[in-house]
C-alpha cells in the first residue's frame, strides 16, 4: 500500500569533466571533480499528503459487539459487515485528511450510513504529526504504541447502554473505551486488526461496581486502491 510519492522534486546536476596534462618527461594527470549537487525542494506536508494518500481505498470488514448481561458477564450482542471508502486525499491547512464513507449491513436492522474524516496532522516544518480521526466535530488522536500499532480512547456513547443490563446513564461514574488497532499485510495484503476495550464503573446500589470487557472485535481488509 505504497503509492508513488506525490511530492514535486527538482534535481539539477552539475558534472565537469577530467581534464588531461601531458608533457614530453612526466606524464601528470591533474583531475578536477566538481561533485554532483542534487537539490530537492519538496512541498510542505508533502510526507503526511503520501500518508493519507496510502490510506485511500476501499476496505471490507466484518465485526462482533458484545453486551453485558445481569451478572455483568459479556455475551455476543451484534454481528454486522461493513464496506468502508477512503477518498480524496487532499491537504487542508495543517492536516491531511481523507474522506470516509461507511456502509454497514447490519442484517436484521438493516442498512446504516456512517461518514467521518482520517488523517495525519502536520507539524509546523511539514513533517507528520499524529494520526486522528474526527467524526461529527469531535477529534480523536491515536497514539502510536509500537510500529503499526495505535490505541485512542472515546467516550461512552448513548446507544452503548442499550446491550448493558445493570448500566445507564443514571448510575454511570465513569466509563470509556480503549480502541487498540494492528495493521499487518499478510500474504501483502493490508489488513487492520480492531480490538476495543470497555471499562465501566457504575453504581449497583450497593456500592461502585467496576467492569472492564471486550466489547468490540473486527477487521478491515483492503480490497481496492
Amino acid at each position: 500500500m505504497k503509492p508513488q510519492t506525490l511530492a514535486a522534486l527538482t534535481v539539477l546536476i552539475a558534472c565537469n569533466a577530467d581534464p588531461d596534462d601531458t608533457d614530453s618527461q612526466n606524464t601528470n594527470t591533474d583531475t578536477t571533480t566538481t561533485e554532483t549537487e542534487t537539490t530537492e525542494t519538496t512541498t510542505w506536508g508533502a510526507e503526511a499528503l503520501d500518508l493519507v494518500t496510502a490510506k485511500a481505498g476501499t476496505y471490507e470488514g466484518s465485526w462482533q459487539m458484545f453486551g453485558l448481561d445481569p451478572l455483568d458477564v459479556s455475551y455476543p450482542s451484534m454481528t454486522w459487515t461493513d464496506v468502508a471508502v477512503a477518498t480524496n486525499p487532499r491537504i487542508d491547512g495543517e492536516r491531511a485528511l481523507v474522506d470516509v464513507t461507511d456502509t454497514m449491513d447490519m442484517g436484521n436492522y438493516g442498512e446504516m450510513q456512517a461518514t467521518w474524516l482520517e488523517g495525519v496532522m502536520i507539524e509546523t516544518d511539514g513533517s507528520p504529526g499524529d494520526e486522528y480521526m474526527e467524526m461529527d466535530g469531535v477529534v480523536t488522536v491515536f497514539s502510536k504504541v509500537a510500529d503499526d500499532e495505535y490505541e485512542y480512547v472515546t467516550d461512552i456513547a448513548d446507544s452503548d447502554y442499550f446491550s448493558w443490563s445493570n448500566v445507564s446513564a443514571q448510575n454511570l461514574i465513569d466509563g470509556y473505551h480503549t480502541t487498540h488497532k494492528t495493521v499487518s499485510w499478510p500474504d501483502g495484503q493490508e489488513t487492520h486488526d480492531i480490538t476495543r476495550t470497555t471499562t465501566l464503573e457504575y453504581d449497583g446500589g450497593d456500592g461502585p461496581v467496576v467492569v472492564e470487557f471486550t466489547s468490540l472485535v473486527g477487521q478491515h481488509i483492503k480490497v481496492g486502491s
